[in-house]
């Protein structure tokens, strides 16, 4: 699953999304777009907002943090 799979099956469009994750929405659009990936912290926060485990999260961006 993608990272705007991700916050689409959770209910969340991405401008509301950054918001409710206390994100910027550039930070956003460029983890969306496989511009950028997000540091562990910020992947915490990601998975915290959606609910989701950071392995989840991890792996939308490639990469499995053990």
């Amino acid at each position: 699953m993608t990272f705007e799979e991700l916050i689409i099956s959770r209910g969340f469009n991405p401008k509301n999304f950054a918001r409710v994750a206390g994100l910027e929405r550039e930070s956003i659009r460029q983890y969306r777009r496989g511009m950028s990936t997000p540091s562990i912290t910020t992947a915490a926060k990601i998975a915290k907002a959606l609910g989701v485990t950071l392995d989840e999260v991890s792996e939308c961006f490639g990469k499995k943090e053990n």
